[in-house]
């Protein structure tokens, strides 16, 4: 007979293996909420909760150091622009340099 099996037979539970009310909400452990509170079989403790939200403040904190998205955005802000250059395939032979820019005169300037 295997040890998971005369486990099973005399009542005791694998060692490696804990009853879910023994584990952390691993939501609450990280975000510091839980959409299934009330029926979350996992252990929810308020110290773990002030642990991750104050994590979740820090990280959200002005003085961290900037997202890669909110650096790409500033740097963004902060730069010239400069023109634009368009390629147009599958014209006709015979379109004119007049008729494109008449075309595209929306755009703006056409250099």
């Amino acid at each position: 007979i295997s040890k998971k099996a005369t486990a099973e037979t005399s009542g005791q539970k694998d060692s490696k293996t804990k009853d879910p009310s023994e584990k952390d909400c691993i939501n609450w452990k990280s975000k510091g909420k839980c959409r299934k509170l009330a029926t979350c079989p996992y252990r929810h403790d308020p110290k773990l909760q002030e642990l991750a939200l104050s994590k979740r403040k820090r990280k959200n904190d002005a003085s961290a150091p900037k997202s890669r998205t909110q650096e790409k955005k500033d740097k963004l802000a902060t730069k010239e622009s400069q023109p634009l250059s368009i390629r147009i395939f599958g014209l006709a032979y015979d379109t004119t340099p007049t008729e494109l820019r008449k075309f595209l005169h929306d755009c703006g300037p056409i250099v």
